[in-house]
């Protein structure tokens, strides 16, 4: 898929007040954004919810570029979800998952996609949650849901 000039970017502010550059076509695959951006043409799209942040919507948009790159990755992770870890992913979407949890921040990346309402990034991260929490006592559990 070939991407438009630059003219196509837009800024994204994060909740921390953070900005970023990212190509229309690649983060319309968020159907929050995608609605923001039909709504109000703006350039700058401010994203509210609380997992928003710099961090967070960075590895989110590293995983976007990938996908909208490489969509055949898309039937692995559908295939990845299914068998609940099972089938095999590449190499980068193997990588991302390591990165992810060495960060400890696939429950915020979770939340921040369900904002988004991205199909893809869903089945993905919650995935990638599943098979963590397999091995988990119910103490970690808790842990990672704090009231």
């Amino acid at each position: 898929m070939a991407l438009e000039q630059s003219t196509n970017m837009i800024i994204i502010k994060t909740v921390d007040n953070k900005t970023f550059s990212i190509n229309k076509d690649i983060i319309k695959q968020s159907r929050t954004i995608k609605a923001m951006l039909e709504q109000n043409n703006s350039t700058t799209i401010t994203l509210s919810h609380e997992k928003c942040t710099l961090i967070v919507m960075m590895k989110i948009k590293k995983f976007l570029e990938y996908i909208y790159y490489h969509p055949d990755e898309a039937q692995l992770i559908t295939q990845y979800s299914s068998s609940l870890g099972v089938s095999p992913l590449s190499t980068w979407l193997n990588t991302l998952i390591d990165d992810i949890n060495n960060s400890n921040i696939a429950v915020d990346m979770n939340s921040a996609g369900t904002y988004l309402d991205c199909d893809i990034l869903n089945n993905f991260m919650c995935s990638v949650l599943l098979i963590n929490i397999k091995s988990f006592m119910p103490t970690d559990i808790l842990a990672m849901f704090p009231s």
